[in-house]
Order: structure tokens, then sequence, then C-alpha cells
């Protein structure tokens, strides 16, 4: 695919997200998944009240230490605590209820509701396999990367290695991310839905590149400021941090939608589309 070519149909994809909208079917596996992350913050962040104490006090302590039982150093190392319950969460629960969104935004897209109907039930399974994948390399990629920065690395070569890490991540998730879409169509299994998925990206790759890109450079400057809470918590108040982690999460509901949107859209057009 030219680049030309690519940037249309990255535009394109951009204005399909918005007539799902109307179906709350669509949106509303993100927002649930916004929601269950906003319960499990708020537990983690009042973990000294009553009636969460029994069960949270062992949790936060397992999760961060001693220290995270502390204020104000709880809320200055919550990112790190929740990162080890979201990364396991969102790629079984979250992906899950995402492929249930992908599910209907290709029941009720107009080449979509002319394949043969499949439920999502018996494929959990699979669904739950793209899901550790998807999360494990990406996550994988963000580690390495990360493995280059040091406290004496230069400020333009930090934010060099930062953007190139977006970019590789961007890249792998591309060749994972029509895997929910083509385990919908072909109703096989994980491995054949992640072939049939990178054959495609391959030959869509600027336009679902650039999608990804939109959605992680969004996420960027929150994730600069979490990853440097120590900072934030200085600069302006502990309770800061969970006010940015629940913007986090609002964040996600988003953008996961135009994600996910956006690639069923870009693998059903009238010719030439993922089977």
């Amino acid at each position: 695919m030219d680049i030309g070519r690519g940037l249309n149909r990255y535009f394109d994809a951009l204005a399909g997200t918005r007539a799902p909208l109307r179906d709350p079917g669509v949106w509303m596996p993100f927002v649930i998944f916004g929601l269950v992350q906003g319960v499990i913050l708020l537990a983690m962040a009042m973990f000294t009240a009553p009636w969460v104490s029994p069960l949270m006090v062992p949790v936060m302590r397992f999760l961060g230490g001693e220290p995270s039982l502390h204020y104000p150093l709880h809320l200055v190392g919550f990112p790190a605590a929740y990162q080890r319950v979201y990364l396991p969460l969102v790629a079984s629960v979250g992906f899950a209820l995402w492929t249930l969104a992908v599910w209907k935004l290709v029941d009720r897209h107009t080449l979509g509701a002319e394949r043969p109907h499949r439920r999502l039930g018996p494929l959990l399974p699979h669904v739950v396999v793209i899901g550790v994948l998807f999360v494990g390399t990406s996550v994988l990629v963000s580690e390495l990367a990360s493995n280059f920065v040091n406290p004496k690395t230069p400020a333009m070569v930090a934010r060099g290695i930062v953007l190139a890490s977006v970019v590789l991540v961007a890249t792998v998730q591309t060749f994972l991310v029509y895997a929910p879409v083509a385990l919908r169509l072909r109703g096989t299994n994980a491995w054949d839905a992640l072939r049939a998925g990178a054959r495609y990206a391959r030959r869509n790759f600027p336009a679902t590149a650039l999608l990804i890109i939109t959605v992680l450079m969004i996420h960027l400057p929150l994730d600069f400021l979490l990853a440097r809470a120590d900072r934030v918590a200085a600069r302006f108040s502990p309770e800061t941090i969970l006010q940015l982690m629940m913007g986090s999460v609002l964040l996600e509901v988003i953008t996961a939608y135009i994600l996910f949107a956006g690639v069923t859209e870009l693998a059903l057009p009238r010719e030439g589309g993922l089977s």
C-alpha cells in the first residue's frame, strides 16, 4: 500500500469511528472496563477504609511492599503497584471486553453483517491468548527500550528513545491488532486469527500503524507524568497522582474505542477486506 492511499484509509478509519457511537452496545464494553479499573483504583487508594482494609492491606503490601502502606509513599508508588494489577487485567478481562465490542462492531457493519454470526463465549480462551500476546509483546518492547535510558542519558537522546519505542510498540501491535476481527470472521483459533491478521496488516501497514501511533501518542503525556510520580507529588500533591491515574483510565476508554472501531473499519472495506 502506498503512503497516499494509507493516509486516505487512516482518515477514513477515524471518520468511520463516529457512526458506531450511536449504538450503546458498541461502546459499553469499553465503559465497563473503565469502571472496573476505577473501582480497583479506588479500592487501592482507600485501602485503609474499614470495608476494604482486611483484603486490601495484604494486597497493597504484596504489590508495593511496606512503603505502600504509608502516606505519601503509598501514592508515589501507586502507578508501579497498579501496573502489576493492570497488565494481567487488561490482557484477560480488558481484551475480552474489547473483543466483545469488536464482535458488535462487525455485526453492525454493512459488510460484517453478511458474515455468519458467531458466539464469543466458545472462543474466549483464544481471545485471552491473543490478549496475552498483544499486551505481553508490547510491554516487552517498552521494557527493552527503557533499558537504554538512565539518569545520565542526555535529554534529547532520551526523547528519541521514547519516540523510537512508541514506533516499535506500534509496529508490533500493527501485526496483532487485527486478530480479534479475524477470529470473529473466521471462527477458528487464536493462531489462525493471528496469522490472518498479520497477513492483512502487511497489506495495510501505513494506515494501521498510523492509527496505533495516534492512540499511543495521545497517552504519552500522561504516561510521562505517571512515570515521574515522585516529581509530580513534590510539585503538586500526592493526591494528584490518583487524579492522573483516573484520568488515564478515562482516556483509555476513549482511545481503546478509537483503536478497535478504526481497526474494524480498516478490516472491512468493500473490496479486499480481511477474511
